[in-house]
């Protein structure tokens, strides 16, 4: 039975497919759009791979997913000047933000044991690791790292110790949330202010954080309808609740000038883009 069982083992290791134990593992790529550059000329995109298992055992277990890699690359609208941006790494991308006039782009990279926050150097490609939190940590999912709209500012915002979870040694009642900011140099990494701030929240999952054009930040709770603005310094205010609440979180986004929503490449590398909502664009708050 083993000279059988074993040349069919050796022919499925070939190419893109791999046999390990019980789990068939084939790797797929692709191409992803992420985001406009603060320019709104140059566009901000992944070449991504991953290994998917096609089986498992017993069959009810899901698929899972391994050896995540991704490439970033910029290309201008039209598709001209592509180049690679830093080297190929391991995660997979979340997050990410071109500040072209700053001459670097933030990713979040979620990796298997941490999510991580990273400047890379659009010059000579140098990569700065910003902050980064275990999986486990108890401010998930509410951890944010956002250039101002400048570029020349990093906003770091997460739940403070005291509003984790009940299972974390809850201190304050679970429907007030305070939140920690910390305003970094993002060159230096240095820190140039910092604040804290109470709004009330049920989870984190209703909390949300903008930069505004007059490079404050905006914090707000859509359940609680509660908004409080914060100066670099670190002081913050109360504010009334924006009619009209734009997540558009700086000048890099999926959203262009227009309000167009980056939905992806098409098949000979062009845009493909949504219909303008002025609602969309940065500071329509």
């Amino acid at each position: 039975m083993k000279k059988v069982v074993l040349p069919v083992l050796a022919l499925a290791c070939v190419g893109c497919i791999t046999v390990v134990g019980t789990f068939v593992w084939e790797k797929r790529s692709g191409t992803t759009a992420l985001v406009f550059g603060d320019d709104d000329a140059w566009i901000l995109g992944a070449d991504f791979s991953r290994e998917i298992s096609m089986n498992s055992a017993p069959p009810f277990i899901p698929g899972r997913v391994r050896n995540n890699e991704f490439q970033l690359f910029m290309q201008q609208r039209d598709g001209s000047g592509r180049r690679e941006v830093g080297r190929r790494q391991a995660g997979s991308v979340e997050t990410a933000y071109l500040m072209k006039r700053a001459g670097y782009v933030l990713s979040q990279i979620r990796t298997d044991s941490h999510i991580q926050f990273s400047r890379m150097g659009l010059k000579n490609g140098g990569v700065q690791l910003v902050y980064e939190v275990p999986w486990y940590h108890r401010s998930l999912p509410f951890v944010r790292v956002i250039p101002s709209p400048d570029g020349k500012v990093l906003a770091r915002c997460q739940l403070s110790r005291r509003s984790w979870p009940r299972e974390a040694g809850l201190i304050i009642p679970r429907k007030i949330a305070e939140i920690e900011v910390v305003f970094l140099d993002s060159e230096s990494l240095e820190v140039t202010g910092r604040g804290n701030t109470i709004m009330f929240a049920e989870g984190a999952a209703s909390l949300e954080v903008v930069w505004q054009r007059d490079k404050t930040l905006l914090l707000t709770c859509f359940s609680e309808k509660e908004a409080r603005v914060m100066t670099l310094d670190g002081k913050s205010k109360p504010i009334a609740f924006p009619e009209r609440l734009s997540t558009v979180q700086t000048t890099s986004s999926q959203w262009d000038g227009n309000g167009r929503w980056l939905e992806g490449f098409a098949a000979d590398g062009m845009l493909i883009l949504g219909d303008p909502k002025p609602e969309k664009v940065f500071g329509a708050n």
